[in-house]
């Protein structure tokens, strides 16, 4: 409890001090919007599902604050939404020293603030931007992911076989973790919200466009971004939690809330690394019919 708690506020206050450089530098915030081969057809869609996700992020917000409030308490589900929240900061680490992932420049997207994370570079930094409804608000958006999972496992699985536990649990979750990322994912792909656009094509379906699928993006979300979290929240927050009930009740909840920070930040930190790894062990295969949108 005490070492995820003491990382959760490492991280939080370094995510702090990272954006709070960013935000004051003198730098552009805000990419400029480039309408390159968008039709009025893909205009439509891709602000009409710009508005469906915004919506869907501030529903999920809306409705963890709403039953905080009802309860008089923070929720174990409103932890991770803050926990994903604040690891945002992390987004450019799958960018480091090479572009992998290409957000849209026809939608509101901002500058990258790559450039202030320690030990950070890349080429071409100054062209990276991160997507306000794929990168910014995709993040508390994730306890969306977590609780399709939960559904899903409760329909697939928990509901025949409620003592359902230990390994085959797990692999259960982990399983529906994958299925759920893929759907989620390759509806903002499709959509051209992003795209890896630079890959291992030995470990993608349909490597050489720009909506192609990186099978091993899919399994770190699958182990570590979403897996471990809802791990963590079917246990009720064992074992991040354990010892915490031995503080004063006034610190209990604080400790708790920066326990998740720290797990869901170190979740992020290892899934966003591994996408990296991947892409420096193989051979990078760039698109070739990457839209202007996505340049």
């Amino acid at each position: 409890m005490v070492f995820w708690a003491a990382l959760g506020m490492v991280m939080a206050g370094l995510g702090a001090w990272v954006m709070l450089r960013w935000a004051l530098a003198d730098v552009p915030h805000w990419m400029p919007r480039r309408p390159d081969g968008v039709s009025p057809g893909r205009a439509a869609v891709l602000w009409g599902s710009f508005y469906v996700f915004l919506g869907a992020t501030t529903g999920c917000v809306g409705w963890l604050a709403w039953q905080c409030v009802r309860q008089r308490r923070l929720l174990l589900d409103a932890m991770l939404c803050i926990g994903y929240t604040v690891s945002f900061w992390l987004s450019p680490i799958a960018q480091y020293g090479t572009r992998m992932v290409h957000f849209n420049v026809y939608l509101p997207s901002t500058t990258s603030w790559g450039p202030f994370i320690p030990g950070w570079h890349s080429e071409l930094a100054e062209r990276q931007n991160d997507s306000v409804v794929a990168g910014w608000t995709g993040y508390p958006l994730m306890i969306g992911m977590i609780w399709m999972v939960a559904a899903l496992m409760h329909l697939l699985f928990l509901r025949r076989n409620p003592g359902l536990s230990g390994p085959r649990f797990v692999l259960a979750a982990f399983a529906v973790t994958y299925v759920v990322d893929v759907i989620v994912e390759s509806a903002f792909i499709l959509l051209g919200h992003y795209g890896y656009v630079n890959s291992m094509a030995e470990l993608a379906i349909m490597p050489d466009h720009w909506y192609r699928f990186p099978l091993y993006e899919y399994l770190a979300v699958a182990l570590f971004w979403v897996g471990t979290p809802y791990l963590v929240r079917h246990y009720g927050g064992a074992p991040v939690f354990h010892g915490s009930e031995r503080l004063p009740p006034q610190l209990r909840t604080p400790a708790r809330l920066l326990a998740i920070i720290g797990l869901v930040t170190i979740c992020t930190l290892v899934s966003l690394v591994s996408f990296r790894a991947f892409n420096l062990i193989g051979t990078p295969h760039p698109a070739t019919d990457l839209p202007g949108y996505l340049r």
